[in-house]
């Protein structure tokens, strides 16, 4: 299957011009390759969707639920509409499923169930419990499925997409689509490693472990904190910490003259 024959009218794939359309980005001097939709405008899929319309693709639309994301979604993408997810479907030649673990079946299954405009369109989730598969109601009609799973902490800042540079994201899609996946994850400053199907669950219960364990490393230093009776100001300085380098031995001094030979005996402090 070639997947350039699904895209929509107008659209095209990652690394290729669409003639006619201007970056949402003057700075970038290129133009808008892909119209960008964002269903659910949290924390990651803000974040997500900013690194796309920094590498000079044009976020059209959003969906957005709690007035967070709402205020999110207006200040990030003052262009776009904010409407219901079938309506960022039908504006979006990519669209971004940036919703909850648990929500993200839920919400495939009532796309395809409710007619929403899913031929052609690449669909991509960045959940790390999921790869493809999850996506299957959708691309049985048409879609094009993505999992990019950046591995990192979203906090909602405006240095969230800063962050995004080197970070690793997991990619799983199939071997056709795999280009075009680990293009757009470099185009958000990400590495794209790729995850087979089959060991997606391997991956997210690695990934998991791994921040579940540094949870649990901090919460017991908080309390070995608390027990020193120094925890209550240590919130304040946390954020601060970074790793230090190993402690250098001094500098050896400069080579001097070699040392006298000592006098036997020793001359008497005593006159006489």
């Amino acid at each position: 299957m070639n997947p350039d024959s699904s895209l929509p009218p107008g659209s095209a794939r990652p690394g290729s011009a669409r003639p006619g359309a201007e970056s949402a980005d003057p700075a970038a001097g290129r133009p808008a390759r892909l119209a960008v939709g964002i269903i659910g405008a949290g924390r990651a899929g803000t974040a997500l969707g900013a690194a796309l319309a920094r590498a000079g693709h044009q976020v059209v639309a959003a969906s957005a639920v709690s007035d967070a994301s709402l205020r999110r979604a207006h200040a990030n993408f003052p262009g776009a509409a904010i409407t219901e997810p079938s309506q960022v479907l039908r504006r979006a030649d990519l669209a971004m499923l940036t919703v909850p673990d648990d929500a993200l079946p839920g919400l495939v299954a009532g796309l395809a169930a409710t007619g929403a405009p899913l031929q052609g369109r690449l669909l991509a989730h960045a959940s790390g419990r999921y790869g493809v598969s999850v996506l299957e109601p959708a691309v049985r009609q048409g879609a094009l499925p993505l999992a990019l799973h950046p591995v990192m902490t979203f906090t909602g800042r405006g240095d969230d997409v800063d962050r995004l540079r080197g970070t690793c994201f997991g990619v799983t899609a199939p071997e056709v689509l795999r280009p075009a996946a680990e293009a757009l994850v470099i185009e958000m400053g990400g590495e794209p490693v790729f995850v087979a199907e089959e060991h997606r669950d391997l991956y997210h219960a690695a990934i998991a472990g791994a921040a579940n364990h540094l949870i649990t490393l901090v919460a017991q230093a908080m309390d070995l904190l608390s027990t020193a009776g120094v925890a209550e100001r240590w919130p304040r300085t946390w954020p601060r910490w970074r790793p230090r380098r190993a402690p250098q031995p001094p500098p050896r001094p400069p080579p001097g003259p070699p040392p006298r030979e000592p006098r036997w005996p020793p001359t008497s402090p005593w006159p006489g």
